[in-house]
């Protein structure tokens, strides 16, 4: 059965200017950060713990990257080992959930990773993705078998984290964008809350959007194989995610507001946090591009 997620764009005008290996080590990365999202949600994980999950996942593969620009250059072509490459993000990506569950304390058990990483193919899949056919996620019809392959695997999943966790220095420390969307909104008293005291700029209506658009280009973003966003830091990330939401015309999935309705905002409001213009320009040009269609 197919099944529908928020998807990265499949062409980011980046493309042109990446070599084969590039686009082909992206393109493996975006099937398993997709995935990665929509187990995610089959966890009912929060939005903060699939963030963790999804960021400690782009922290190791751009280690893994290096060490395999290294390798292509010694060896060639590294596309003809694209099922040892699809296997091995495949087992770092569920790792990288049970590890983000843990880091975040919401806690699952690595029975329902290892079920649902081999329920939507974590490590094999039809490449056939392309700008004009979206990206699609088959789901298998049966968990794995309660076999000896079952138990190895999971001993695996311990192994990895650990692997993981050593390929990125430990640094599992993850600043997150969707509260300090919140915190922004309720500091520059955007109407975010309810206190009759308290003078708010927005009506409940308007800060209701704007923080549902903004968590909508969050998460769009956090898909994107490249992982620049995520470079970016975390106030002008979210108030880029602000602005742009409050900006309107952009163009969400059916059951999504999608009125492209524009919310102004005051001017420069961003300089109330300290967040550079410049830099807030840098980030929102970043992430336009991403989420454009």
């Amino acid at each position: 059965m197919a099944m529908d997620v928020p998807t990265p764009r499949q062409n980011d005008g980046r493309a042109s200017s990446l070599s084969t290996f590039d686009c082909y080590y992206e393109f493996i990365l975006k099937q398993v950060l997709v995935r990665m999202f929509l187990a995610s949600q089959v966890m009912d994980l929060s939005s903060e713990t699939r963030f963790t999950g999804l960021s400690l996942m782009h922290r190791y593969a751009r280690e893994f990257y290096t060490l395999l620009e290294r390798r292509e250059k010694n060896t060639g072509d590294l596309s003809k080992q694209d099922d040892q490459i699809k296997n091995h993000l495949g087992q770092v990506a569920a790792a990288c959930i049970f590890l983000g569950c843990k880091m975040a304390e919401e806690p699952r058990r690595i029975r329902d990773v290892i079920n649902l990483s081999h329920v939507l193919s974590f490590s094999s899949w039809e490449d056939v993705a392309t700008d004009e056919v979206p990206l699609s996620i088959g789901e298998c019809a049966v968990p794995p078998p309660l076999n000896e392959r079952y138990w190895k695997r999971k001993e695996e999943i311990v192994s990895i984290e650990q692997h993981a966790l050593r390929t990125i220095h430990f640094n599992t420390i993850v600043d997150h964008p969707y509260r300090c969307i919140l915190l922004v909104m309720e500091t520059l008293c955007f109407g975010k809350g309810e206190d009759e005291t308290q003078k708010w700029l927005l009506s409940p209506e308007h800060s209701q959007k704007i923080i549902l658009r903004s968590w909508r280009i969050i998460n769009e973003v956090s898909l994107d194989a490249s992982g620049d966003v995520l470079e970016i830091p975390v106030m002008t990330m979210s108030s880029s995610a602000i602005s742009i939401a409050s900006e309107g015309g952009l163009v969400y999935d059916a059951t999504s507001d999608c009125d492209g309705q524009a919310i102004p905002l005051p001017d420069f409001w961003w300089r109330a946090i300290d967040v550079q213009t410049d830099e807030l320009y840098r980030a929102k040009r970043v992430m336009r591009k991403l989420i454009s269609s």
